[in-house]
């Protein structure tokens, strides 16, 4: 990226220095004819052009522009440019509205950022836990507070006997040289619903040397579903939230995640590592990703979880933030105290742990049919 960045700014450069050697020569010829504007040209706009060529000039020559980011404030410039003079007063309206647009463009973040600034207390009611001095934030619905359908799916789900067929259950945290050996020599993982932990996790950039903020869990209690969302409120208090996930998953004999076996899993483990937190013992995998791709391959145009949910469940999700505005959604919290995006962004990772639940549900009606 950083190279494509670079070669782009060498082109503008390059057009630049072009535009100022051919503004020089155009100057040359105008200083020995008439000093007039050119036919259908104001005097205001030619001197409103060199006025940003040499502001597109200064801001080359500074280096300023050398994030992809600010390239949008170089080509609202680029617009106004000296070469695009002799346009028609059309196409000038039609320029000027472009800018216009330009310059009050809005990042998509600061949708859900609009109002009052929020602590994350205000945004969403939760508490504080320690481990061994490390402090973390907790958010845990339950029920109907999960999801208006959470009951219902709940019943269904506990009263599974056997992961679906279609559902794979691997050993991970087990030495690579166990796993070669014949599948017998493998112990098995049994299956209880109650045993079962769904896990997400969001982290402030796609890297395993950037932060993990957000680890959502869920399993069921009683007859009902509780998710706990395990919030670190600034980056130092990703060790509590590693502490007690580390806790938390020796209750359980299975994880069940989308995607976690490529990202989930080996981010939580490197995070460990770096805090010195002991390794998450054996456990079965069920990656439900892998699933989708068999079932809904030719069914859905992608595998993305809000995909397979918006097919399964047939509604839409109601302010809910993108995963690609994640991370930056957190560094600004982090900078600015206002958690009003972290609402959408705690909606996000209830969905999809609740969505991971509702997969297997559906599974299971496919199979054995809707009553069980």
């Amino acid at each position: 990226m950083d190279n494509l960045l670079k070669k782009q700014l060498e082109q503008i450069k390059k057009r630049a220095q072009l535009l100022r050697q051919k503004g020089e020569c155009r100057e040359g010829v105008r200083s020995t004819a008439e000093p007039t504007p050119e036919p259908g040209i104001s005097a205001d706009s030619v001197s409103s052009s060199t006025s940003s060529n040499e502001i597109v000039n200064a801001t080359l020559a500074s280096g300023a522009v050398t994030r992809g980011g600010e390239f949008d404030k170089l080509r609202s410039l680029r617009r106004r440019w000296p070469w695009r003079r002799n346009r028609d007063e059309s196409n000038d309206d039609a320029t000027r509205a472009a800018v216009s647009t330009a310059a009050e463009w809005e990042h998509p973040l600061e949708a859900f950022k609009k109002g009052e600034p929020l602590t994350i207390e205000q945004a969403a009611t939760g508490t504080v836990h320690t481990i061994d001095d490390d402090t973390f934030y907790m958010v845990r619905p339950v029920g109907i507070d999960v999801d208006p359908d959470a009951p219902r799916e709940a019943r269904l789900y506990r009263d599974l006997h056997a992961w679906p067929e279609d559902v794979n259950v691997s050993v991970a945290g087990m030495p690579r040289t166990r796993r070669s050996k014949d599948q017998e020599e493998l112990p098995q993982i049994l299956f209880d619903p109650r045993r079962a932990l769904f896990l997400d996790i969001e982290t402030a950039g796609l890297s395993a040397n950037t932060y993990l903020f957000l680890i959502g869990v869920m399993f069921l209690e009683g007859d009902d579903f509780v998710v706990e969302q395990l919030f670190a409120r600034d980056y130092a208090e990703e060790v509590g939230v590693l502490k007690y996930l580390n806790q938390l998953m020796s209750r359980f004999d299975n994880i069940v995640t989308y995607n976690g076996a490529s990202f989930d899993m080996p981010f939580i483990r490197t995070r460990m590592a770096i805090h010195r937190i002991p390794d998450i013992g054996r456990f079965g995998s069920v990656d439900l990703l892998h699933t989708a791709r068999t079932v809904f391959r030719d069914v859905l145009p992608n595998h993305r979880l809000v995909t397979v949910e918006k097919h399964l469940r047939k509604v839409d999700r109601q302010d809910d933030i993108p995963s690609r505005y994640i991370p930056e959604a957190y560094h600004d919290y982090v900078a600015s105290g206002n958690a009003r995006a972290m609402r959408n962004v705690l909606y996000h990772n209830r969905m999809d742990l609740f969505t991971m639940a509702v997969i297997v549900n559906r599974l299971a009606e496919r199979e054995y049919g809707p009553e069980q």
